[in-house]
């Protein structure tokens, strides 16, 4: 029987902690690192065709060199590889030197930016020869087969023609084979608001019905994944010996028969000897006390909730129809579920002012979240909000070839926005959300109660780590972005 073409999976080498899947792109600030969630949900569809490794270069940490070894030795098919915007020239270069060592190999991309640069950049980077538009179609098992017209979820060079994909044909649910979890490093990667070992991510949905200036789920569409795929795959990562896992759905339970279902399956198929536990993202307005005590009995541990602002008309402006007291109720409900919370607060979006900012901070302290992300209000491309800011005026850098200036620049996680807002200039945002991080995190209250929650030397070593990790990050100096004698112009 003839061996069966090989496939790459790669998130490619970078000089920081890139986590750049799942359409999103920021560098790591705590140092926690998840597995990618692309290439994961991408393996199991492949292995029914072919033989799959995969090489996560960043948890690794796996320099350039040995990297394009390995793809100048593999012979493969094809390497499907992440990328995003906070490394896309250091990338650019690698991929570059990836199809100099290999040039019959396919090289096809994944992230959140090409979603809507993707035709621009495969006409403009010779080495590019596919983009995916959804990593949870089949249509990359055509595309690896050599079909290059019809396919609907995935932007293709077809010779000299780049062949947008134009995402009309889309399935009401997804579904894919159980992901192989097994070929990734697990042990690698590091969660803070999960538990102490090995974890892994997946998804029960993907897209979002929500419709959030600011996010790029609002461009995509909501789709469920079938209940009893998912837990097949939590009995895969059970047989891995592998416990916990990252929900990583944009909104986890966006329809509640959906999350009912899934947490529902979890309990009859618990195990009291070895408890399966997970974490999840979602909304304040899609839970109640009945809903999370549910969650809390399938092994939810921990939430995050987008809080974004404490400014209800900034909130209103950017489409997220939540309000102050709404979320106020969905924290101290999951309190009294015994669910540890993760606030995720934005700063610097149109409308906001030096004030309104302060007045988020104070409310993150007032709600004392277990965590809070600490996030810069970054125009990215194919969102709502890229378009109301330069409809603002202010002058976004021009993105020639998708220059460091104009996708570098765009890390949410740090630094500060790519231009001055009326009335707000970035280097006060990057200041705020210094202040943001240190008030939040340096409180002595905080710390008590957190030392307070430690039952094991893991959980100590954990803590300890990320409390590192965020005070390393203060010390280092805020990334602002000079301007380019190009600002302003450009289409992107």
């Amino acid at each position: 029987m003839p061996a069966k073409p090989r496939v790459l999976l790669l998130n490619p080498p970078g000089r920081a902690l890139h986590q750049r899947d799942a359409h999103c792109s920021v560098v790591s600030k705590a140092r926690y690192y998840f597995p990618p969630l692309d290439l994961l949900v991408l393996s199991g569809r492949l292995a029914e065709r072919y033989e799959v490794e995969a090489v996560d270069a960043i948890a690794e940490r796996l320099p350039p060199r040995a990297v394009l070894d390995r793809i100048a030795g593999g012979r493969y098919r094809a390497v499907v590889a992440l990328t995003g915007h906070t490394s896309w020239e250091e990338d650019r270069a690698f991929f570059a030197a990836a199809k100099a060592a290999a040039p019959g190999t396919l090289l096809v991309l994944s992230a959140g930016f090409l979603l809507s640069e993707g035709p621009r950049v495969l006409a403009e980077e010779p080495w590019a020869d596919a983009a995916l538009r959804d990593f949870t179609s089949p249509e990359v098992l055509d595309l690896l087969e050599g079909r290059r017209e019809g396919l609907d979820t995935i932007h293709v060079r077809d010779g000299a023609a780049v062949r947008p994909a134009p995402m009309r044909r889309l399935p009401k649910r997804i579904s894919y084979p159980t992901p192989r979890h097994d070929l990734f490093p697990l042990r690698r990667y590091r969660m803070p608001h999960g538990r102490p070992g090995p974890f892994s991510r997946m998804i029960t949905a993907w897209g979002c019905p929500e419709r959030c200036g600011f996010c790029i789920f609002s461009t995509e569409r909501f789709r469920n994944r079938e209940v009893g795929e998912a837990l097949e795959e939590v009995e895969a990562l059970a047989r891995l010996g592998v416990r916990q896992a990252y929900l990583t759905d944009p909104t986890f339970a966006a329809d509640r028969k959906q999350g009912v279902a899934f947490c529902d399956g979890l309990l009859r198929r618990r195990d009291p000897s070895a408890p399966f536990t997970w974490v999840c993202e979602t909304r304040v307005d899609s839970v109640d006390e009945g809903f999370l005590r549910l969650m809390k009995e399938a092994g939810c541990v921990t939430i995050q909730f987008g809080v974004e602002t404490a400014n209800e008309s900034v909130l209103a402006g950017q489409r997220k129809d939540q309000t102050l007291d709404r979320v106020r109720e969905a924290f101290a409900a999951c309190r009294r579920a015994g669910i540890r919370t993760l606030g995720h607060f934005i700063l610097g979006l149109p409308g906001e002012t030096e004030e309104s900012l302060r007045e988020t901070i104070r409310f993150a302290i007032e709600l004392d979240p277990d965590y809070a992300a600490w996030n810069v209000a970054q125009p990215l491309f194919g969102t709502p909000l890229r378009e109301e800011v330069r409809a603002l005026g202010a002058a976004l850098p021009a993105l020639p070839r998708l220059a460091p200036s104009g996708v570098e620049g765009l890390d949410v996680s740090h630094g500060a926005p790519p231009a001055d807002l009326p009335g707000l200039p970035r280097e006060r945002v990057a200041a705020l959300h210094r202040e943001a991080i240190r008030r939040f995190y340096l409180r002595p209250r905080y710390a008590l109660r957190m030392l307070g929650k430690v039952r094991t030397l893991a959980e100590l070593a954990v803590l300890a780590r990320e409390g590192f990790g965020v005070v390393a990050g203060l010390a280092r100096r805020p990334r602002v972005a000079q301007r380019t004698a190009a600002a302003g112009g450009g289409t992107a």
